[in-house]
């Protein structure tokens, strides 16, 4: 599974596993291709999980601050996925609406 998800790196190309992931995609009901990869990705990617503590939501808010929405740039600093990241900083960011949409929004 390292393999396909490209070791360290994975953004590395590889042909020995090209189309893998759209197989493997194949035979999980009801899933995208891009999201099996990207659940392969989380298990697999040997960085920190589980809650966050108050100094790493301090340090993703500082982040956003300098590098934006670059979630890479901020995963290699925080040693969280780009995923974790993103997902963290929107759900504690008040800026943005959730819940139904309004008819204002339509």
């Amino acid at each position: 599974l390292s393999e396909l998800c490209g070791g360290d790196d994975h953004r590395v190309f590889n042909k020995s596993v090209r189309g893998a992931w759209k197989e493997i995609a194949q035979c999980v009901p009801h899933r995208t291709v891009l999201s099996v990869y990207r659940r392969a990705l989380r298990q697999c990617h040997g960085m920190t999980r589980g809650s966050w503590s108050e100094e790493e939501v301090a340090s993703l808010f500082r982040l956003v601050g300098l590098h934006g929405h670059r979630w890479k740039i901020i995963q290699d600093k925080l040693n969280r996925s780009a995923i974790d990241c993103r997902v963290k900083f929107f759900d504690l960011n008040d800026q943005f609406d959730r819940g139904k949409w309004s008819t204002e929004n339509v």
